[in-house]
């Protein structure tokens, strides 16, 4: 069974930040996992680094953690990785785009934290709509 992403808009009203927040099935990812404070890395980080993480949502690049691993959740403050980043595996199998193995990373360790994530979740995106929710919001201008 395939889930629908959708990515909405989101704010942070201690650092007064925009972003794109991401919903599945009609829910806030960072509520199912717990996330806290960090936010989605679209939306308000300029065009350069949009595109960087965009690339690695969409697969046309390979995510920048130890493992391959894609940054969903960073610090919504200075988005470094030293601070913590929640990230998952993106790969395409037969039945779609899923995104899997969960977990808390810090500093660009290969340690993955996955305390209270339910290590069998996969969620699997139709290949079409994942494109399209997700190139929809990325920008397109330079910096």
């Amino acid at each position: 069974m395939t889930s629908t992403i959708d990515l909405r808009p989101g704010f942070r009203q201690r650092t007064n930040c925009s972003y794109w927040d991401f919903f599945v099935d009609g829910k806030r990812l960072a509520d199912t996992f717990g996330i806290g404070d960090f936010i989605p890395p679209l939306g308000w980080l300029g065009a350069k680094q949009e595109q960087r993480f965009g690339g690695m949502l969409l697969r046309k690049t390979m995510g920048d953690l130890p493992g391959k691993r894609v940054p969903l959740f960073i610090c919504p403050e200075c988005a470094d990785y030293g601070c913590g980043v929640f990230s998952c595996r993106i790969v395409r199998a037969e039945s779609g785009i899923q995104w899997r193995d969960f977990g808390m990373q810090n500093d660009r360790d290969d340690e993955i934290s996955t305390d209270d994530i339910d290590d069998t979740l996969v969620l699997v995106f139709d290949p079409t709509q994942y494109f399209n929710a997700i190139s929809a919001r990325l920008v397109t201008t330079s910096d």
